[in-house]
């Protein structure tokens, strides 16, 4: 069941399935969705609850699932369900699919309806983020921790 967990967030979940369980309905489908685009093309990344929403990892995170109903801090600065790419700054977004805003290195795709989905766009991108987390994790076996942010410079 959702609970209060701290002044940043405005809830606490057990699982992805209580966050599913306690969205809107629209929230609910996109993340459903993009949820199954994930799991389909990534079947071997884990799916995990950080910061009370889904992010997906093989051997770094690759991406993350946020809905507007889990706050971050008082309010979100967005309306729908953000689709959020852990190395954005890496990965190609040639028709600017995402944005990247003042981040550094986290793209994001804000859905506010399923219907705006389209798993031709994502599936591509996803398995980029694939390949960039495979590559990264090979140059932090080389260099090792301390070198973490250097590695996306070699790129």
């Amino acid at each position: 069941m959702a609970k209060v967990k701290s002044k940043m967030q405005n809830v606490s979940f057990n699982d992805v399935s209580e966050l599913i369980d306690f969205l809107p309905e629209e929230q609910r489908a996109i993340v459903l969705k993009l949820r199954k685009i994930i799991q389909n093309t990534l079947p071997q990344a884990t799916e995990r609850l950080s910061y009370n929403v889904p992010f997906y990892r093989i051997k770094t995170d690759i991406c993350f699932i946020w809905p507007e109903a889990v706050l971050w801090g008082k309010a979100n600065k967005w309306e729908g369900v953000q689709l959020g790419f852990r190395w954005g700054s890496l990965l190609s977004n040639e028709n600017n699919y995402f944005e990247m805003a003042n981040r550094k290195e986290v793209g994001i795709k804000i859905f506010n309806h399923v219907h705006q989905i389209k798993e031709n766009d994502i599936v591509p991108l996803l398995i980029e983020a694939m390949y960039i987390d495979e590559r990264l994790s090979l140059k932090k076996k080389k260099t090792g921790s301390r070198q973490y942010r250097k590695r996306m410079d070699s790129f």
